[in-house]
């Protein structure tokens, strides 16, 4: 026998005035719209890239660097051979060391982990670029504020060879993440934000691997690249994936240096293995072996150790045309299963030049216990 719960009475003038409210807010094609709307995000311009403030939290997680030798090297070889380095100008000197060491120039180079404080304060910023697909870009790490107390927030500046994430960072085309250092809580509000765009001619491969375990190993291919993704293991509590990049050119002219050294420049790739979890949720690399062009065998491992970096030699097999690579994460949370893994390899065919940029009054959301 089903038991009906018993409906609550309502009485006629009740209901005859619920009905006038409702009718009374929908004039004029449609429901009013409440008077408490968020305001819009903070957006900025810089060239011909929109910039925009997605969300302001606070940064979590652990400390990476994301690497980019081809964009160093390319920058490298276009300010030796274009003389600026010669020409015996200092101020160009010292700017060009600065690129690669910041803070260098003013003989106070960045103190970096573990000496250093880590990031506490992550702005994620949307990226809208012109469709131009011989462009490549990518939101620096490196920013500097002014929040509502006049107090100054700067972030672990990094030189071109790479960028900061942490392994919280939101991944996607067009995103990027500023990392600061707040040493005082209490602000409401950045004044002032300061950050730069990483901008180039150049071109984004991007390779996608649905699922953990189908057909390994599996090819994907974009242009003349290539990238294989070969094992997935779990062993000791971590995850190591091993894959394989195709497709880098050997300089075609080698008596000519400056085209000799541009297309060592930019077959020194670093491929980036992201994994996407079942969660929805991005998983960076922890340590990653491999890379460092098409010359020769002994390569360079990076490894990330409570933010800070251990680096030492290892030994890659590298054919003719292929380059190999194996990454290690930490073990994905329970009930989490790889939905995919993207590899994404950039190809630089210039010089990379940042673009400044700079938002007004960027809210700080969330609750943060005022100092004393």
């Amino acid at each position: 026998m089903l038991h009906r719960s018993p409906l609550p009475r309502v009485g006629l003038k009740s209901l005859v005035f619920g009905c006038v409210c409702v009718l009374s807010a929908a004039v004029d094609g449609g429901m009013q719209r409440p008077s408490s709307a968020a305001p819009p995000a903070p957006t900025t311009k810089a060239g011909p890239f929109t910039v925009t403030v997605d969300r302001v939290r606070s940064a979590t997680g652990r400390l990476h660097t994301k690497f980019d030798f081809s964009r160093a090297s390319m920058n490298a070889i276009s300010e030796v051979f274009s003389g600026r380095l010669t020409s015996g100008n200092q101020a160009e000197i010292l700017k060009f060391a600065d690129s690669f060491v910041p803070g260098i120039a003013d003989q106070k180079p960045a103190a970096q982990p573990p000496n250093a404080a880590l990031p506490n304060l992550a702005v994620d910023l949307i990226v809208d670029a012109p469709p131009d697909p011989n462009l490549v870009y990518e939101i620096s790490s490196n920013g500097r504020a002014t929040d509502d107390r006049g107090r100054t927030l700067e972030s672990l500046n990094i030189g071109l060879y790479g960028i900061h994430r942490m392994s919280d960072d939101p991944y996607g085309p067009g995103r990027g993440t500023i990392l600061l250092i707040q040493h005082v809580p209490g602000a409401r509000q950045l004044e002032q934000l300061h950050g730069e765009l990483l901008v180039g001619p150049g071109r984004m491969h991007r390779f996608l691997f649905q699922g953990e375990r189908v057909g390994l190993p599996s090819e994907r291919k974009s242009g003349d690249m290539a990238v294989r993704l070969e094992t997935i293991e779990h062993e000791q509590g971590r995850l190591r994936v091993a894959a394989a990049v195709s497709g880098l050119q050997l300089p075609k002219n080698p008596f000519n240096p400056t085209e000799a050294f541009t297309d060592m420049a930019k077959s020194m790739v670093t491929l980036d293995l992201v994994i996407l979890g079942s969660d929805r949720k991005a998983y960076y690399w922890e340590q990653m072996s491999g890379g460092g062009g098409l010359s020769g065998s002994s390569q360079t491992s990076f490894s990330d150790s409570s933010g800070g970096k251990t680096v030492q030699t290892s030994q890659v097999t590298t054919g003719e045309n292929k380059i190999r690579y194996e990454f290690v994460y930490s073990p994905l949370p329970r009930k989490v299963s790889i939905s995919a893994i993207e590899a994404t390899l950039t190809i630089h065919d210039g010089e990379t030049r940042r673009i400044p940029f700079a938002l007004q009054n960027v809210p700080i959301p969330f609750p943060i216990k005022a100092d004393k």
